[in-house]
């Protein structure tokens, strides 16, 4: 393991700043505070990042950049599957569901047939690239953190030639 990227830091202001408005709801604040405490147990390694083939092009095909409400609910429906009570899993969906999509986080989410399997985290600056947040159901595309965690590379349009340190975060 390796010690926590400054980017970590960054994604965790950015998704606590999404609740931090003028009228708040309780349960996103409840959602924001388990959420914060639950990344204390995060570990983080580095990734070489070769592009490969290991992924299907239906892996690429079927993962979206979360870019509209919609998704944004699925991404935070998602989320809540790492909690295992319900009062827990709903405040963490409205925790995730006040986010307002902008830099420096992007949110991906994976489908099989249709339904939401996988999603992650995209946070970036020049030096570093954090892939965070994963959550992967059972499904045919997405086998493991370290291939979804490949795909969203992809997906997200890096390059190998960008001389950029990869990192994944993982429970």
């Amino acid at each position: 393991m390796i010690e926590i990227p400054r980017l970590v830091n960054e994604k965790n202001k950015w998704l606590s700043a999404q609740v931090d408005v003028e009228f708040p709801t309780a349960p996103s604040l409840k959602g924001k505070a388990l959420y914060l405490a639950s990344t204390g147990q995060s570990q983080y390694r580095e990734i070489d990042w070769v592009p490969d083939d290991t992924h299907s092009d239906q892996a690429l095909e079927n993962c979206y950049l979360v870019d509209f409400h919609r998704l944004t609910v699925m991404f935070a429906v998602l989320q809540a599957e790492k909690y295992k009570t319900q009062a827990d899993k709903d405040v963490i969906v409205e925790f995730f569901t006040q986010i307002m999509l902008s830099p420096p986080c992007q949110l991906y989410l994976g489908f099989d047939d249709g339904t939401p399997v996988a999603a992650g985290i995209i946070t970036r600056n020049d030096s570093e690239l954090l892939i965070s947040d994963i959550v992967i159901l059972p499904n045919q595309h997405y086998s493991d953190v370290d291939h979804f965690a490949r795909v969203l590379i992809k997906k997200a349009g890096f390059s190998a030639s960008e001389k950029i340190r990869c990192v994944i975060e993982s429970d």
